[in-house]
């Protein structure tokens, strides 16, 4: 890497530090979560939606009680795994939720169902 470019990720990770050490009266709920430089922020999908319109979604999408809950907790950035130990079910089974969930919605990966979601939270027409 050239001296440049280690310097600016250092100007930037030192600003990144900066920020956080103001921002000592912040809740907790408000802090991002801290990925590496010139990588996207995770912002917690619990403050996009609310619990009605999870259910709006999962209604207008013909989903199940439980389709729904792994759909949440994958537009929350879980892993299949985590996904099945909050449940607790096994992690096969949630995989096979997630084929299923695929299948339903006519996706093939996870950034296709997350752009379905935001179709139908939007009332977008379906772009896939």
């Amino acid at each position: 890497m050239s001296s440049t470019l280690l310097r600016r990720q250092k100007d930037q990770t030192a600003q990144c530090k900066r920020s956080l050490s103001s921002a000592k009266d912040v809740q907790p709920s408000q802090h991002l979560k801290l990925t590496a430089v010139d990588r996207p922020v995770k912002l917690p999908a619990r403050s996009l939606l609310t619990r009605s319109q999870w259910q709006s979604i999962a209604k207008s999408l013909h989903l199940s009680g439980r389709e729904c809950q792994i759909v949440r907790a994958i537009f929350e950035g879980h892993k299949e795994t985590a996904i099945a130990h909050k449940l607790g079910i096994s992690p096969h089974t949630v995989h096979a939720y997630v084929r299923r969930i695929y299948g339903k919605l006519d996706v093939n990966c996870h950034c296709e169902l997350l752009l379905c979601i935001f179709e139908v939270y939007l009332g977008l027409p379906r772009a896939i």
